[in-house]
């Protein structure tokens, strides 16, 4: 059923609201330097002045009733009905447009920020295929915590660690070189599916505290042209060695837009969700490289029938840490709350990969991977933490054992404190 025309009531209250607006000095259309009577009229009737201009319309097309008294002839009722459903259609247009500006949804993040639609596909099928029990199995390269472009200065660390984006090239570039090394030079039956490269967030430093944005490297944009491009180099580097590569993306805390943490759109707030949607989109014609990326938190995937969680670790629902134990509490304590979350939902997993802490540490149940960026000044001066070399994880899944190896790809080398031995020594033997 169609609307209704507008009441002769409501007209004639528009009409007469602006005649008292004439009456009273202000003119019919605005002038410089003068409220015009239509919007006194708006004002004193608290309505919209788009409304009362659209309700004069009706009125004088309908009722032949105007504020000066001088009407027009020979007009259809049903144009003026045309007209006042224009005028609504522009207002709704307009509160739809604001309700967007102030709802940041992930419909428009994914549509007009990445302009690629979320996912949520299958994985490939090699990544669930059966390897030969000689085979190494499936390798799996966990990523996280790159904190591309901040800075650390070496004389606040002990001279134990420097980091900017310069650093950070040559170590994306170390890191992929010695997977392709340890995957092919270094085992003995070097036959693979394919590769899985898990992001798992803080990519980049953000702009979430202050001391982050009064000394990171170059605007926030060269933190997300950097990492795009790191990426998009190591994933074509890996797509070409090992023929096919399943990357599964989940944000850190770092990348957010907001200064405080939040619940809502937890994941489509982040910049890092962006540059995942980028890379998706840069590489939908190669059919060699496949993404996940949900729209939550955390990802569920299986590789070579192991069952992973991969997750950044900072919602876990766990705080606090132990100066003895670090944050082994924190990490137990929060893999234990997620396991328990995930059994009531139906997403029951073998092993919870994570980032975070910037610590290694591999449990049966739980492997937190260190940071690529290394020993940092907070890590020094507010934790009191042990400096730990910059590196990444490898892992291998095989389809009868699990995982069979893990190992950690250092980024530098370990400094020498003494002259190296052939094999084994004795401090103070001859």
């Amino acid at each position: 059923m169609g609307q209704k025309p507008l009441s002769k009531d409501l007209a004639e209250q528009a009409v007469d609201a602006v005649k008292q607006a004439i009456a009273d000095g202000y003119p019919l259309n605005a002038i410089p330097g003068k409220l015009g009577a239509v919007t006194v009229a708006a004002d004193n009737l608290k309505e919209n002045r788009g409304t009362i201009r659209s309700r004069l319309k009706v009125a004088e097309h309908l009722y032949g009733l105007t504020p000066d008294g001088i009407t027009s002839t020979g007009t259809d009722p049903r144009d003026a009905e045309i007209i006042r459903l224009k005028d609504e259609l522009r207002d709704r247009n307009a509160q739809l447009t604001n309700l967007h500006r102030e709802n940041l949804s992930a419909e428009r993040v994914r549509e007009f920020v990445t302009s690629v639609k979320s996912t949520l596909p299958d994985p490939p099928d090699w990544t669930l295929t059966e390897t030969a029990i000689g085979d190494p199995g499936v390798p799996l390269a966990l990523w996280s915590d790159w904190h591309v472009g901040e800075v650390v200065f070496r004389d606040q660390v002990g001279g134990v660690n420097e980091f900017n984006i310069e650093i950070a090239q040559r170590r994306v570039r170390r890191l992929v070189q010695r997977i392709i090394e340890i995957c092919f030079q270094y085992t003995v039956n070097p036959s693979y599916p394919g590769i899985v490269v898990c992001l798992g967030g803080d990519m980049i430093s953000g702009i979430i505290h202050e001391e982050l944005t009064e000394t990171m490297e170059g605007p926030l944009s060269d933190q997300i042209r950097e990492t795009y491009r790191l990426l998009v180099w190591a994933l074509k580097q890996l797509a070409d060695k090992f023929g096919a590569v399943f990357v599964v993306a989940v944000v850190g805390n770092h990348g957010r837009l907001h200064h405080k943490p939040r619940a809502k759109n937890r994941v489509q707030d982040s910049f890092e969700y962006m540059i995942y949607h980028f890379l998706a989109d840069k590489f939908d014609d190669d059919e060699r490289i496949n993404f996940f990326i949900p729209d939550q938190t955390d990802a569920w995937f299986e590789v070579a029938g192991h069952r992973f969680l991969l997750t950044h670790g900072d919602s876990t629902g766990a705080r606090g840490g132990d100066g003895i134990i670090g944050a082994i509490g924190p990490i137990v304590r929060g893999e234990k709350k997620v396991r328990d979350v995930a059994g009531f939902t139906g997403d029951a997993y073998d092993v919870a990969l994570m980032g975070h802490y910037h610590i290694s540490v591999s449990l049966d149940n739980v492997i937190v991977n260190p940071t690529l960026k290394g020993y940092d000044e907070f890590a020094r001066n507010v934790l009191r933490a042990r400096p730990e070399r910059p590196a990444q994880t490898l892992i291998f899944i095989h389809p009868e054992k699990g995982i069979i190896d893990e190992r950690r790809i250092w980024l530098e080398d370990k400094p020498e404190r003494r002259p190296v031995s052939d094999f084994v020594a004795i401090p103070g033997a001859p």
